[in-house]
């Protein structure tokens, strides 16, 4: 868990409701010690942060659009790597 990660996150998220929850979800699982990556499948994101994997899939996407996440490597079968 990264507290920095989760601290940005509640200053500055532009998200709000499930949608933020997810990236608070993210945020609380990121590892500084591997450079802010991240990897999950979305059904455990979902879980997570208590919402639907559709929620999950359209907030990674939002995400990485603002430039929030960066796409390190697209899972085969399992999940996606990500930076944050």
């Amino acid at each position: 868990m990264s507290n920095e990660a989760l601290s940005w996150v509640w200053k500055h998220s532009p998200l709000n409701g499930s949608s933020l929850c997810v990236h608070l979800a993210i945020a609380d699982s990121v590892n500084d010690q591997h450079g802010d990556e991240f990897w999950m499948r979305q059904q455990v994101l979902a879980s997570k942060a208590r919402t639907s994997r559709q929620t999950v899939n359209k907030v990674l996407g939002q995400l990485t659009e603002m430039g929030l996440l960066e796409l390190l490597e697209q899972g085969s079968g399992g999940a996606n790597r990500y930076r944050m």
